[in-house]
């Protein structure tokens, strides 16, 4: 009795994750034409730059090439960029800036209690500071 709940208990799990794997496909089609895709970069674009590095590689359709050591076990090599700390704000800035400034993935934030009040006794936002400097 114990075994057939457990293979009725199996069987319906697999029965859950096939039709998750199917409604994941009707929502997520693989687009597999280039030109229905949002963006492309092709190999010849790219940038000349000493992270990236594109492989040789033989001509499978045309006849074989004479010297081996053309084809290499890549495509296509990207290394991480050397990340480098942000250069510092002019000095004048230092008393109205927040920290945020060293973080690029936040946006940037003023002291906004040490900034002079508008002119026009418009209420001052960091999007409105941020425009004003």
């Amino acid at each position: 009795m114990e075994e057939i709940n457990q293979n009725q208990v199996k069987g319906r799990v697999l029965q859950i994750f096939k039709y998750l794997q199917a409604l994941d496909q009707l929502r997520n089609p693989v687009i597999r034409d280039f030109q229905l895709q949002p963006w492309s970069l092709w190999i010849k674009d790219l940038p000349s730059y000493p992270t990236i590095m594109i492989g040789k590689f033989e001509d499978t359709f045309t006849e074989a090439v004479e010297d081996a050591d053309l084809s290499s076990a890549y495509v296509l090599k990207v290394g991480r960029p050397t990340l480098t700390d942000a250069p510092p704000p002019p000095q004048i800035y230092y008393s109205i800036l927040k920290d945020t400034w060293m973080k690029p993935e936040l946006p940037v934030r003023f002291n906004l209690e040490k900034v002079a009040k508008s002119e026009d006794g418009q209420e001052l936002t960091d999007d409105f500071v941020l425009k004003q400097y």
